[in-house]
């Protein structure tokens, strides 16, 4: 994955390179540097829009959630907890309790931030690297399911 430094090389904000990363290797867009600064992401699909503001927008860092299947909990002092559950979802609530107790979660993934969809992405970000780093070297480079 590309480091935090390269990419903010090319941003205005961190929160613009962390949009990026979320783009490229959660999302698996292709991401554009105009000439003018502006940033644009090519979806899979093929269509080219504006990069979204996953770290800051609630509609864009739900998508991100759902793909990574991230569960979002509120806690004490207006923070959320976001992290990456199981790829095939929880049985039962219970399921999810009895993961909770066992501290899987730090191994897949997870964040507390003020800003859920910060929260949501640096939880993505940290599973994908952690997937990455589980991986052989022969295998080719692809971060997300």
């Amino acid at each position: 994955m590309e480091t935090m430094e390269k990419v903010t090389q090319h941003t205005t904000s961190v929160g613009q390179a962390i949009d990026e990363l979320i783009a490229e290797h959660v999302m698996h867009h292709h991401v554009i540097r105009q000439k003018k600064g502006t940033v644009r992401e090519r979806t899979e699909e093929g269509h080219i829009r504006p990069l979204r503001k996953y770290s800051k927008e609630m509609n864009a860092a739900w998508d991100v959630a759902r793909k990574m299947r991230i569960t979002l909990i509120p806690i004490q002092g207006h923070s959320w907890f976001a992290f990456v559950g199981k790829p095939e979802g929880w049985e039962s609530p219970g399921e999810l309790l009895q993961y909770m107790a066992r501290n899987e979660f730090a191994e897949g993934g997870a964040a507390v931030q003020e800003n859920a969809p910060l929260a949501i992405c640096l939880a993505a970000l940290t599973a994908v690297q952690s997937r990455q780093k589980k991986k052989p070297e022969t295998e080719p480079e692809s971060l997300a399911s």
